[in-house]
């Protein structure tokens, strides 16, 4: 009995690990198609600050020394003081680097942490239901027709913070019921990854859950009879060598381990006695929306298409204490994202897991309600067909057409496949919008066969071309009409 009782739980684990392999191997095998048809470029100012972070990473260091001409290289959401390093926490910049190295690219990052994180979504769903509903959350999860555009196509980041909930979710009901070193380790892994990447919301993520590991804890009698190390130990364990990696990093980039790098950045670009370049303190981000907009905006996102109409399924579910966290962790998070931020998805990553087990629960739901009746069973089989369906345009061109992006990309091949280096000067006009940004350079600038920079004034950049003299320096004025680019005129004193 104790030998069969074993074999069969070895071919259960057996059969989850070939489930969550599949689901991995789809989700990046979707991913690397969709690039295959429609591959982009960094689009918005976050991914090229994630992409410098992954630079620096690929290349064995933890930040980058302050340029001696810095103040031309200075561009949003990148520290130039007191090392010159992006602003962000560092979980998706470490994903990217994964990709340099392995493969040669960052997107070779994205595809992996996405594939990781939609069989973390499988492996989660596993504790809380049977596993054909875990394996189809795992599938959702790879064939999502947004969520995979998105987290799983772009360098803005979103699949390590989803990664980390879903381990996070998915240790506690393991941990419910049985008090073991795993599932632990699990549980503090995924806190690791959120604290590396969205800790701010990995925290609102996480307090649900824990809150009720420890009220279930405690209604089973206080975990009297199990040896508290084994529930608590090796979570606190790996989660402790997170922060304390963590606060070296930010030793490393700010000189204090209780500084993030954010901060630093907030201090120098928004603290008016600090003098910075006008339009970086300026800067405002996107344009503010309305509320209807920003729940439109994360509605969207989670709920393309049909599945929404699943969510109404979750009536016939409500009795379930599962099904009640993933609502209380889901939406409470989106809806603080809603209401205090511009409601961007990638705020509210850390519950994706659990939005996407709200929807394979109100399937279920929606199942049950028509158990009885063919016809609409049949339709309500068809409802995530519909959705899954659209797969195939989840990355259309126009969704990423940004015209400025193509400009800077073709110029930046142009002038690398020439044999020279080149030293770029770029000046804005008095009314350049922001989010067209041109001024991006690699972690080693000194090294970079093409180097973007600031012109300013009182001489500065005349000792910019002076340091740069060996490279071939160029003019370019992007806010002219139409945009000027040539050598720069030597009879130009600034």
């Amino acid at each position: 009995m104790a030998l069969g009782g074993l074999g069969a739980k070895a071919r259960s684990a057996g059969r989850l690990a070939l489930a969550l392999f599949a689901v991995a191997v789809l989700a990046a095998a979707a991913n690397a198609a969709s690039w295959a048809r429609w591959e982009r470029e960094p689009l918005v100012h976050d991914e090229f600050s994630y992409l410098l972070a992954a630079d620096t990473f690929a290349h064995g260091r933890l930040t980058n020394p302050t340029h001696l001409m810095w103040r031309h290289f200075e561009t949003y959401h990148v520290l130039q003081r007191p090392t010159y390093q992006s602003k962000y926490p560092p979980g998706q910049g470490l994903a990217l680097a994964l990709g340099i190295v392995v493969l040669g690219h960052p997107i070779a990052g994205v595809w992996a942490s996405y594939a990781l994180a939609c069989a973390a979504v499988a492996w989660m769903l596993r504790g809380w239901m049977r596993p054909r509903w875990a394996l189809a959350g795992g599938l959702l999860a790879a064939l999502h027709p947004v969520m995979g555009a998105f987290w799983g196509q772009t360098y803005w980041g979103g699949a390590v913070a989803m990664c980390g909930g879903a381990l996070v979710y998915g240790a506690v009901p393991r941990l419910v019921r049985r008090a073991r070193a795993g599932p632990s380790a699990a549980l503090g892994l995924g806190l690791a990854l959120l604290l590396l990447s969205r800790p701010v919301e990995g925290a609102l993520a996480s307090a649900p859950a824990l809150a009720f590991l420890l009220w279930r804890r405690w209604r089973r009698g206080g975990g009297r009879g199990v040896r508290p190390w084994r529930l608590w130990a090796p979570a606190a364990l790996v989660l402790s060598v997170a922060a304390v990696w963590l606060g070296y990093y930010h030793w490393r980039v700010t000189g204090s381990p209780l500084r993030p790098p954010y901060w630093a950045w907030v201090e120098a670009y928004q603290n008016p006695s600090v003098a910075v370049t006008a339009d970086l303190r300026n800067y405002r981000g996107s344009p503010d929306l309305t509320l209807a907009q920003r729940v439109y905006r994360v509605g969207g996102f989670y709920a393309p298409l049909s599945l929404g109409l699943l969510l109404p399924g979750l009536w016939w579910m409500r009795r379930s204490a599962w099904t009640r966290l993933h609502a209380a962790a889901g939406l409470g998070l989106v809806a603080a994202s809603v209401a205090f931020t511009r409601g961007w998805p990638h705020y509210t990553a850390p519950v994706a897991g659990a939005v996407l087990a709200l929807f394979v629960q109100g399937f279920r739901g929606l199942r049950r309600a028509a158990r009885a009746r063919p016809l609409p069973r049949a339709a309500v089989a068809l409802l995530p067909l519909l959705a899954l369906g659209a797969w195939s345009a989840r990355v259309s061109p126009g969704l990423w057409a940004n015209p400025h992006v193509l400009e800077r990309e073709a110029l930046l091949n142009r002038l690398e496949g020439t044999a020279r280096d080149h030293l770029v000067i770029v000046r804005y006009g008095p009314d350049h919008a922001s989010q067209y940004e041109w001024v991006w350079n690699e972690a080693d600038i000194d090294a970079a066969r093409v180097v973007w920079a600031r012109e300013l004034g009182g001489g500065q950049t005349r000792a910019l071309r002076a340091y740069f003299a060996s490279r071939r320096v160029w003019l370019f004025e992007p806010d002219a009409v139409p945009p000027r680019f040539g050598d720069y005129p030597m009879a130009v004193v600034k």
